[in-house]
């Protein structure tokens, strides 16, 4: 070989004061450095995509809040449509079913009401505004 022999310093660059042109290797080398840094860089891209994505659908966080039933409208026999508490302080809380059994009927939530037994209510806030019920117990 005539001349200085190439050496790969790191991923970005290659020191070679006279690249040897004999089949092209100093070509080859810089394509392969430059794929390389458009594989990380893509890398990192796609994680930073796959991270805000999965920050975008992480579930509500839920809250309770104990209270006596002031009313409850049902969607059916097992479902309820509305719901609204009070609690301690007085504050009133509405609350709209989730079209699924709460673990409440509507009939047992009247007498709830009747009794003025309080009962607690996990729920959800919609983005929308709307606290949605996910679970009613004693």
């Amino acid at each position: 070989m005539n001349g200085p022999v190439c050496k790969p310093e790191g991923l970005r660059s290659q020191v070679c004061p006279n690249p040897p042109l004999k089949h092209g290797v100093a070509i080859i080398v810089r394509r392969m450095t430059r794929l390389g840094t458009t594989l990380l860089a893509l890398l990192a891209l796609a994680a930073v995509i796959l991270i805000a994505f999965g920050l975008s659908v992480v579930p509500n966080a839920t809250d309770t809040v104990t209270g006596q039933v002031v009313s409850v409208e049902q969607a059916s026999v097992t479902m309820i449509s509305r719901l609204t508490l009070v609690d301690d302080s007085g504050r009133q809380w509405e609350f709209e079913g989730g079209g699924t059994f709460a673990g409440f009927t509507p009939s047992h939530l009247e007498e709830h009401r009747a009794l003025q037994e309080q009962v607690t209510v996990e729920y959800e806030t919609t983005a929308s505004g709307i606290l949605q019920i996910l679970k009613v117990s004693d």
